[in-house]
Parts: structure tokens; C-alpha cells; sequence
């Protein structure tokens, strides 16, 4: 499925209340945003480690577990984004 280039930061997957995006032409290094209720946290993608941000405890361990899981395809998205390309959806955490 491929996302509509039509907000900032499209929405990559969500899963559990948990929503992931990655912003159009970000900084480096690598990462994504995800949010769950009031939190918003920013993740790098290469070491998986939190760089700004708050989650809840067990809504952080879901979300580093899908993300180390599907690391490989954020990391393409993320190339995706900074050449401003449609990028794609990734399976949620089931």
C-alpha cells in the first residue's frame, strides 16, 4: 500500500493505539516519530534508542520490538523520504 505525499509526516504504520511517521527531508541521523495518547517519542532507527521524547513503558517496549523487527524497512522509508518519494507501509505489531 503506498502512502498519499499529502501531510509532512506520513503514517507508516499503526498498531495499539500507536501511530509511526516519518517526516519528509528530516535530519539526519535516521529516525522515525511514533505518538500514543499525549506522547511522542523520536526513535534512531540504526541503534534503535530513543533520542527525544516520553512513552508509556509498555507502549516503548511494543514499539522497539516492531521497530527492531522491521528496522531494515524503516531504514528504506527513510531513504524514500529524503528524496521526497511515496513511501510504503509497514506491517504492524500483531
Amino acid at each position: 500500500i503506498k502512502i498519499k505525499e499529502v501531510k509532512d509526516m506520513p503514517e507508516i504504520c499503526r498498531f495499539r493505539g500507536i501511530i509511526i511517521s516519518i517526516n519528509w527531508n528530516d535530519h539526519n541521523p535516521p529516525h522515525f516519530r511514533a505518538t500514543y495518547s499525549d506522547y511522542e517519542v523520536s526513535v534512531d532507527i540504526l541503534n534503535l534508542e530513543v533520542r527525544d521524547g516520553k512513552f508509556s513503558n509498555l507502549q516503548l517496549k511494543m514499539l522497539l520490538g516492531w521497530a527492531a523487527f522491521h528496522q531494515i524497512e524503516l531504514l528504506e522509508n527513510w531513504e524514500l523520504a529524503r528524496e521526497n518519494k511515496t513511501l510504503f507501509k509497514i506491517e504492524p505489531l500483531r
